[in-house]
């Protein structure tokens, strides 16, 4: 896994400056997080990808950009030590959530509908639902990731 630093010469604020921004890279698929950190463009040396020598605050701001590479170094070598197979959404951190089908998609809908008492708009989704299984009996429902919540 390779992780470095870069700032995007493409993406100039109007007040003249640039977001670091770590990039990530493992098995040709690349990840680009931003680090929350904004310098002047003339602060960035874009030939070796790093800060430039003599900026204010080049110390913190080496020592932040340090210690967020290292804290996804830490991840890769845990993973590494446990010998699991890892991809850059395991060290980023993000969770893959499991896909359901529509049906299954509907009837937890349906659930926290009635869980909240709003029994009209249950009765719409299970209208709906039933519609769905009538028209498409034989044909099997697409798996898909819903990410929806009722208030």
């Amino acid at each position: 896994m390779e992780i470095s630093a870069i700032c995007r010469r493409d993406r100039i604020s109007k007040q003249n400056e640039v977001a670091i921004i770590i990039r990530l890279y493992h098995n040709g698929i690349v990840r680009k997080i931003t680090s929350g950190l904004r310098i002047k463009v003339d602060y960035w040396d874009f030939d070796n990808n790093c800060l430039k020598n003599g900026i204010p605050n080049q110390e913190h701001l080496q020592y932040l950009l340090d210690k967020q590479i290292q804290e996804f170094k830490k991840r890769e070598l845990e993973y590494k030590i446990q010998g699991k197979n890892y991809s850059i959404d395991d060290i980023i951190g993000i969770k893959k959530k499991p896909a359901m089908t529509v049906e299954e998609y509907f009837q937890k809908i349906i659930n926290e509908l009635s869980d909240l008492g709003r029994l009209n708009t249950r009765d719409k989704y299970k209208f709906t639902l039933s519609s769905l299984n009538k028209f498409t009996p034989v044909i099997r429902k697409n798996c898909y990731n819903f990410d929806y919540k009722i208030e």
